[in-house]
């Protein structure tokens, strides 16, 4: 039999599979055709705000927007009585004008398969049916997509499919280039996204029953509430306090359902995220994709952790279950594929395209002809001169680079773990980059912050496939830390502050007053104590770990602890040596450790987390007292802005009190868009009106008026 021949697709043409009707056992059997797939042009903004429809409300009521884009009513007094509905409270309130607009009718209808490849297990053939042609022809098809055509088939009619590697021609790289680049089209066009997990197992019932269960309890708000839902029947259920009382075996079930090899590959990111309605298939057993979000979100926030379920996994899992918004920026969408897999290394950055803006999807086009290492360096490139940030160099780690690109471009296809983002360190402030792009070699400007005099060994990372220590190997490292660095010949244990700071990532009430976590001094006695940390080891599994210590624990692992001049400590990448330089980089939140080469110019070894430096004190010099700078989540930005407290007064300001009066610019409130770097103010102009998004005290020219001696440092 002969195989089946592509034909060319005309402009904005897609592929569909009509998948013909037959039971498990019968053979595959489907057609394929070309349909016409414009860009997309249905609007999902609503025609009112929800903003005017609070001001509807009675006392006491408020209004969220779910991650289903419904609407809830939420009411509560002082006595803590609470009620969640769908309905208004006032029901001569007509919501029409407040709903996201329906879409058009469409002329095609399909689904869109999400699965696995499961490349080197094998391959079956599907018979091609044309009603042009008396002769079937065949396709070779993988395995685990035969699994699942033979049990998304229906036994009565047959059901229009899009499937990639049926619907590309593999063969024809010009044509993957431009399909790969109509994804977000395809998915979001789709009527239903239907992930396909693989076979049933002896508990994936069990876990799809239960955490349906606790998907129907709950609902999670756009901004980061879980709420009970109003039909729900286990209230207490969404307290963060509450521990669901779930059996081992449950839990258990729960636990292998999550580590299914779907959640782990690069595409199923934006697979999922671009769909508007979804299901997950088990064998035949379904259930909605909406139920499994609602209940990870609502686990992964638990303060204890659930027996037999790994939080770090739980926290891989809601990372995909959290809803990518409008104003959520690049470097958040890209990371949402951290740490997944892929056949094509390329794909960590195509296969990320369908979730950026579309402006910054424009900067992006697929070339697979490209070596690796060319197509990386491109993506930072685009992405740099979008943001004006050094956003991405924060990823780059010189240990276990496999790729040949400059140092300053991430290896994103490195098997080398990640390391945990140092986050939150406002080293430059809301200050823009300044770079030259100069072939291979990128130029930044900063300041010279410290110099390397002493490292210890990494700590073990036992989440890395590539590491084969344990559990126990990574907490025995971290208590020999403590014994070496801070445990006197008398036997008391006594932790500097900024070594402290450093080994929690400065996660600290003083620094986010309104989140649940401990205070410096709470925390320093806690590394005292006959913890994890402390002398005694009391669990041999990191899901028995409280949440302060397995926060502080993902940014320890695969990390070195280091002393530099001027007092200063800091956990650094692997790899770093003494008399690395530590630098403070505009546009960059962290500090960097870089390598002098003898050749000129520097190498990147990785980041760094060193609180002394937060905060812009290497541009701006040090807070005066009683200043400190605290990080907040506001009203028209989910990601964050840092304000300046009054540790005196508790009064809070945005403006740094270092430049009060040293410009014609104010600071501007506005809402947040995609497009937007991560750390970022709008500043306006009092004279001029024009606005810029980095602050105007921190460009070059303000900051050698202040005596700043900045150095330009050329990365290799």
């Amino acid at each position: 039999m002969e195989t089946y021949r592509y034909s060319k697709l005309n402009k904005d043409e897609i592929r569909l599979v009509d998948l013909h009707p037959g039971s498990v056992s019968d053979r595959i059997k489907i057609s394929i055709s070309h349909i016409p797939l414009p860009p997309s042009t249905h609007n999902t903004t609503r025609p009112v705000s929800l903003n005017e429809l609070e001001k509807t409300l009675p006392p006491k009521w408020s209004i969220f927007e779910t991650t289903d884009r419904q609407i809830l009513f939420y009411f509560e007094d002082a006595n803590d009585n609470w009620k969640s509905s769908w309905e208004h409270p006032d029901p001569t309130v007509d919501l029409c004008p407040y709903q996201i607009p329906i879409r058009e009718p469409k002329l095609f209808h399909y689904e869109a398969l999400s699965y696995t490849w499961g490349e080197g297990h094998g391959s079956e053939t599907a018979y091609l049916v044309s009603p042009s042609s008396p002769h079937d022809t065949q396709l070779r098809i993988g395995s685990n997509l035969a699994l699942a055509l033979r049990h998304l088939r229906f036994e009565d009619r047959p059901r229009a499919l899009w499937v990639d590697a049926i619907c590309i021609n593999q063969e024809d790289l010009s044509e993957r280039e431009q399909q790969v680049q109509r994804m977000s089209t395809i998915f979001r066009e789709a009527d239903r996204v239907v992930v396909w997990l693989g076979p049933e197992s002896t508990d994936s019932h069990l876990a799809m029953q239960r955490l349906d269960f606790i998907g129907r309890q709950v609902v999670n708000t756009m901004d980061n509430w879980n709420i009970s839902s109003p039909e729900t029947v286990a209230p207490d259920w969404c307290y963060f306090r509450y521990a669901i009382p779930y059996s081992t075996a449950e839990w258990t079930a729960i636990n292998a359902f999550i580590h299914r090899d779907w959640f782990s590959r690069v595409w199923v990111v934006q697979e999922i995220q671009l769909a508007t309605d979804a299901v997950l298939q088990c064998g035949f057993a379904q259930m909605s994709w909406s139920h499994f979000r609602r209940a990870v979100i609502l686990l992964w926030g638990k303060q204890d952790p659930c027996p037999c379920l790994s939080r770090h996994r739980l926290s891989f899992i809601e990372r995909l279950a959290n809803v990518v918004q409008a104003d959520t920026p690049i470097y958040h969408r890209f990371h949402l594929t951290a740490g997944r897999g892929c056949a094509d290394p390329r794909d960590r950055i195509y296969g990320a395209l369908g979730l950026f803006p579309d402006d910054f999807q424009l900067k992006v086009s697929p070339q697979y002809s490209l070596p690796v290492g060319d197509v990386y360096l491109a993506f930072v490139r685009a992405h740099v001169e979008h943001v004006q940030r050094l956003e991405l160099l924060k990823n780059c780690q010189l240990h276990g680079r496999t790729t040949d690109a400059p140092s300053w471009v991430p290896d994103f296809s490195s098997k080398f773990p990640t390391l945990k983002g140092a986050e939150w360190q406002f080293v430059s402030g809301y200050a823009a980059c300044d770079v030259r792009f100069e072939g291979s070699t990128l130029s930044v400007l900063g300041v010279h912050s410290a110099t390397v005099r002493t490292v210890t060994p990494p700590i073990p990372n036992y989440r890395s496939e590539s590491d084969p220590s344990t559990f126990l190997d990574s907490v025995m490292a971290i208590q020999e830390l403590i014994r070496a660095n801070f445990v006197s010949t008398m036997g008391d244990c006594v932790v500097p502050d900024n070594a402290a700071r450093a080994m929690t990532g400065n996660y600290l009430a003083d620094r986010f007053p309104e989140n649940n976590v401990l205070t410096l001094e709470q925390w320093k006695e806690h590394l005292r104590s006959p913890t994890v940390f402390g002398d005694s080891i009391t669990s041999e599994n990191e899901g028995d770990l409280p949440f302060q210590e397995e926060f502080a624990l993902g940014f320890l692992l695969g990390r070195v602890y280091l002393s530099a001049d001027e007092g200063y400590v800091a956990l650094g990448p692997p790899g770093t040596e003494p008399g690395d330089q530590i630098v403070s980089l505009l546009g960059c939140d962290s500090p960097m450790v870089l390598r002098r080469v003898p050749h000129g110019g520097f190498l990147v070894v990785g980041e760094c987390l060193m609180p002394e430096l937060s905060d812009s004190r290497d541009f701006l010099g040090p807070l005066p007292s009683p200043w400190r700078v605290q990080y907040f989540i506001g009203p028209s930005d989910r990601y964050g802005v840092y304000r300046y407290s009054n540790a005196e007064t508790g009064d809070l300001y945005d403006q740094d009190p270092r430049t009060v009066g040293a410009s014609d610019w104010q600071l501007e409130t506005v809402n947040r868009t995609g497009d937007d770097p991560v750390t970022f103010r709008t500043f306006r102009n009092t004279v001029s009106g024009d606005t810029v998004k980095s602050d105007p005290c921190l460009t070059p020219e303000a900051l050698r008026k202040r005596g700043v001696l900045l150095e330009w440092f050329v990365l290799v």
